[in-house]
């Protein structure tokens, strides 16, 4: 679960990722692992290298952990949605689902998540959760994106939830995340 942009790895535990995972094992979900890295999304930082070439390959060095992509998810928050999106849609095989909330789907570049979902070879593999507050400026982003995922059959779902941009609406979603990512990885 990557952070957002004005945030770093505290703001998962903040929107109470923890008690949801627990309630959800509690009510008979198999034990799961949530990996919230830190890390400065800014440029010349290559944010997808490390995801995929540290955080990845050490976590799984240090967890007994699935390192198969049906036993992945990657998901972020608005910044961080749109690095999870990018580093899906390139890596389609490494995950079985990805998820934006309220994520930055377009910022003119070649490489961003609406792009990408125009040609990116391997997408119709993944399960694709975006959800955005009805009040957040980033809705439209995330409307186009789902309408060009859905024209290329990706098993895609949109939710667009009464909120805005802010930990109030994510913390509000934080046990739908969870159990999206978990029955994906599940199924």
């Amino acid at each position: 679960l990557l952070h957002g942009g004005n945030a770093d790895e505290t703001q998962w535990p903040d929107l109470n990722v923890a008690p949801a995972a627990d309630d959800l094992i509690s009510r008979g979900a198999a034990p799961f692992v949530v990996v919230m890295p830190g890390g400065d999304y800014g440029s010349g930082v290559d944010y997808a290298e490390f995801v995929l070439g540290d955080l990845l390959p050490e976590t799984e060095r240090q967890l007994n952990i699935r390192s198969d992509g049906a036993g992945r998810a990657i998901g972020g928050i608005s910044l961080g949605g749109y690095w999870a999106l990018e580093i899906a849609f390139r890596h389609p095989a490494l995950f079985a689902a990805a998820g934006g909330h309220s994520a930055v789907v377009d910022r003119g570049k070649s490489d961003d998540p609406l792009s990408l979902a125009r040609s990116a070879a391997g997408l119709p593999n993944l399960v694709i959760r975006l959800d955005v507050g009805d009040a957040d400026a980033l809705r439209g982003g995330a409307e186009r994106l789902a309408r060009v995922l859905q024209h290329r059959s990706v098993a895609v779902a949109l939710h667009v939830q009464p909120g805005a941009h802010d930990r109030a609406y994510w913390r509000a979603h934080t046990a739908e995340y969870l159990d999206f990512y978990r029955a994906a990885i599940t199924r």
